[in-house]
Order: C-alpha cells, then structure tokens, then sequence
C-alpha cells in the first residue's frame, strides 16, 4: 500500500500489540452501557456512556456541568433519531 502512512517499526520491536489502559477504560465503558441498558434504559445508558465517553477524551477534567448538558443534547439527538426517524423501539 502507500509507504508514507506506516508507522516505522523499531529494531527489535516485537509484531504483536500490548492493550493499554485507554483500551481496556473504553472496553469497560461499552460493557458499563450494555449493563446499564437493561437496568434503566437506553436514555440512561447513553447519558452515562456518553458522559463518560466525553471526560475520558479530555485531556483536563474541568467544565463537568457543560459536559452533563453536552450529553443530554447528544442523547436526546441520538434518541429522536433512532425512536421517530428509524422507528426503533426501546423497550
């Protein structure tokens, strides 16, 4: 493929990849969801995941207020296009 876009492999560098910790929180976060799902719904599941989501990408944990109000916008987006657009139902 194109050679510019590889990444140069060090000396002695072994193949195989090592989870790191962003990998094994994001994993954790997509269970978190699944688990929240069946208990209080997809609203709250999606709420917490997408707050969550927003504070583990951000380098500073500050402004959790306009986090919160940024996920409730997200998750209401997300609901009325799945519910009224796509006619999913959330039972």
């Amino acid at each position: 493929m194109i050679d510019g876009l590889k990444e140069p492999v060090e000396a002695g560098a072994s193949s195989s990849k090592v989870i790191g910790l962003k990998q094994v929180i994001l994993f954790a976060d997509f269970f978190l969801f699944i688990g929240l799902y069946k208990l209080i719904g997809f609203i709250g599941a999606a709420f917490v995941f997408t707050f969550l989501f927003m504070l583990f990408f951000d380098d500073k944990i500050t402004a959790v207020v306009k986090k919160l109000i940024i996920s409730a916008i997200i998750t209401g987006f997300v609901y009325i296009l799945y519910a009224l657009i796509f006619g999913v139902r959330f039972n």
